[in-house]
């Protein structure tokens, strides 16, 4: 009897013994695909980048190298002090299929930015999460449904005709097709994979979103192209197909965020999101660009400091316009201080999405604004401040160094890394301030926090 007892004891710890490895090995195994993932993406984006890896408009200088890199190696010393905040980051290598020969949107821009965390190590410590193209009904949260339609048909014709095409004419006579629909468009390019990686750029922003808002990690960036804040409901416009940012909000609110917040920093206005959201007080925009008195892309009176919503969502439109190019860290943190996060904090968003455009950045071909990655750390780190639930999507920036080396900053600064010193530069010049004073103004009647703030700018400025 006490010997068959013992039999059965036995058999059970193995039994358990074997559940055991069979769990370990599962989970070596899950982690050994990871990295598997990992080194292959790298490697695709190594092959696609070989010959571009040349400096592409150089910027900065090695000042700014080596302060980037000491921010970043701050970040394992937040771990060290189980300080590190869970940052999940969607990327994939399939959205470097859209592009078009010379043009600043180029694979490059997000191929080289994901070496560089490779290259920093930042990618060992965020959670690179799986990718998914996103669904019609997904995009008809803000896209007009004939505008979804039209769109998925397009990519449905692109794929039927690879499969039929034989030989370099035939696929030529295809691409002058999409080269046409891009030329009625305004400033867009098209080729056969263009709504393919447009579908993935948005896909990877809903999960990314998904990700925040159940509290499975605390926030998230997305590497994605082709950007998106220039789509408007019923067609594609500058470089974008479809707006990821405004799916993004507009899916936050149907999961029960009552106020979201979209700050945009590209140096382009952000048309599409802002048409989207100017009669919701549910969505509070901010966007932060070039200006010029309408003279700057996307031409028109749309991103001037007038344009603060109407209806319901009268106030919670906000525009800082710059008149002229040359804006930094001291412009940009003057606005901040002054009119943004007072408006934030009397606010209270239970969710922040950047629009993450780089354009604004220094050396920018397109953008000719001097924000350096210590400046985009430094705005990032004062968002978390107000709502640490930050997602973080990329949208342009054409200088492919300097999208790589500021995307770096703010993801270490999502990690937890402390805010720099930015304050040891020049005050903001006389345009900008007069920008955030215009801005300041045509608001205070909508927000207590900028009545006195206003009035004090207004004393300042006389």
């Amino acid at each position: 009897m006490m010997k068959t007892v013992r039999r059965r004891r036995t058999q059970r710890r193995c039994v358990h013994a074997k559940s055991i490895g069979d769990s370990r090995s599962s989970k070596t195994l899950a982690n050994k695909r990871k990295a598997q993932r990992l080194d292959l993406s790298k490697e695709i984006a190594m092959k696609f980048t070989r010959s571009a890896v040349r400096n592409y408009h150089p910027a900065f200088n090695a000042v700014t190298d080596d302060w980037l890199t000491q921010h970043i190696n701050e970040v394992s010393k937040c771990k060290e002090a189980h300080m590190p905040r869970r940052v999940a980051l969607m990327y994939s290598s399939a959205m470097i299929g859209h592009k078009s020969p010379h043009h600043p949107e180029r694979p490059e821009r997000v191929s080289i930015s994901f070496l560089e965390l490779c290259r920093t190590d930042l990618i060992r410590h965020c959670i690179v999460m799986p990718t998914r193209r996103a669904r019609a009904h997904e995009l008809k949260l803000c896209h007009d449904s004939l505008y979804v339609a039209g769109a998925l048909v397009l990519r449905r014709r692109c794929t039927e005709a690879q499969l039929t095409i034989v030989g370099e004419k035939n696929a030529s006579k295809l691409q002058i097709k999409l080269n046409e629909l891009g030329r009625r468009q305004d400033s867009v390019f098209l080729n056969n994979l263009s709504i393919e990686c447009a579908l993935l750029s948005t896909g990877c922003v809903l999960d990314a979103l998904n990700a925040v808002v159940s509290g499975r990690v605390d926030c998230a960036a997305a590497l994605i192209r082709p950007p998106g804040h220039h789509a408007e409901r019923h067609r594609m416009m500058g470089f974008c197909v479809f707006n990821n940012v405004a799916v993004a909000a507009s899916r936050a609110l149907q999961m029960g965020v009552n106020r979201v917040m979209i700050l945009d920093w590209d140096v382009h206005h952000g048309n599409g999101t802002q048409s989207c959201f100017e009669e919701d007080d549910r969505v509070l925009f901010v966007s932060i660009h070039r200006y010029d008195s309408g003279g700057f892309y996307p031409t028109g009176l749309a991103g001037g400091e007038k344009k603060t919503g109407f209806g319901k969502g009268a106030g919670f439109n906000v525009n800082i316009a710059w008149n002229e190019g040359g804006a930094g860290d001291a412009e940009y943190a003057a606005a901040f201080e002054l009119v943004i996060l007072p408006i934030a904090v009397e606010y209270a968003p239970e969710l922040i999405i950047i629009s993450s455009g780089f354009d604004s950045a220094c050396g920018d071909p397109l953008g000719n604004c001097n924000l350096t990655p210590q400046g985009y750390a430094w705005l990032t780190h004062h968002l978390i401040t107000i709502q640490p639930r930050i997602l973080l999507c990329l949208e342009g920036g054409y200088n492919c160094n300097s999208v790589a080396r500021s995307f770096s900053a703010c993801i270490a600064t999502l990690l937890g890394v402390p805010a720099p010193n930015i304050y040891q530069r020049e005050p903001p010049s006389a345009a900008a301030f007069d920008s955030i004073l215009r801005t300041a103004l045509e608001l205070r009647h909508h927000w207590a926090s900028l009545r006195r703030k206003s009035d004090e700018l207004f004393t300042i400025n006389r």
